[in-house]
């Protein structure tokens, strides 16, 4: 079964893929809370696994992860880590350096994303530039990020 990667715009979102019922959290009431927010998903074959919404902060020049999630069943598939990889080639195409922040909701989840290289304070996270690209070049076939920083 092959597994696919893509970004979707909140309507195409509604509309093909929700609402489905592997996922614990309301994403029509998070898009409604964040217009302006980006999403990717992963695909197992036509079925959603996994959906990532973040929204670029243009003014602090990163990108801030609102939510992602996995479907229960498909966790430990390296799925999560692969959508944040998603967001943090975005942050070096709008010229964010690949800078990415989030706040987790969960207990524990501080240790997934520590694993991944982000800096962890509390419940906040930032993925400096190295630590996105790391993502990138692990999670991303071809791994094309582009550092517009220099």
């Amino acid at each position: 079964m092959e597994m696919t990667y893509q970004r979707v715009t909140q309507a195409e979102f509604l509309a093909k893929y929700w609402p489905e019922i592997n996922f614990q959290f309301n994403w029509a009431n998070l898009l409604q809370m964040y217009p302006n927010g980006q999403l990717f998903i992963a695909l197992l074959e036509t079925r959603l696994v996994g959906v990532i919404l973040f929204e670029r902060i243009f003014s602090n020049e990163f990108d801030r992860i609102h939510n992602v999630e996995v479907a229960s069943q498909m966790r430990q598939r390296h799925i999560g880590a692969h959508l944040i990889a998603q967001v943090a080639q975005d942050s070096f195409d709008h010229a964010f350096a690949g800078f990415v922040q989030l706040t987790t909701k969960t207990n524990g989840a501080e240790k997934f994303y520590a694993r991944l290289g982000g800096i962890v304070d509390h419940q906040n996270v930032i993925f400096y530039p190295d630590a996105s690209m790391a993502l990138i070049k692990r999670y991303l076939s071809g791994g094309n990020c582009h550092d517009q920083s220099k």
